[in-house]
């Protein structure tokens, strides 16, 4: 839920999308979530970037 400028209160189902990238391709990210939330019809698309480069994936099975 969030509030826009007007404080018009906005409650929208979510969906996390982790996409891991280089730090030089943000610029890019940025513009695909915005088209993205055009064709979604989204007045506004909440995005976040961590730039921490520790990420792993680890093998539970083993």
């Amino acid at each position: 839920m969030w509030f826009d400028e007007s404080g018009t209160l906005y409650r929208d189902t979510c969906r996390k999308l982790f996409v891991k990238c280089d730090n030089n391709r943000v610029k890019e990210v940025q513009e695909t979530v915005k088209s993205i939330g055009r064709m979604l019809g989204q007045k506004a698309m909440w995005i976040e970037f961590d730039f921490s480069d520790n990420a792993q994936v680890i093998d539970c099975e083993s």
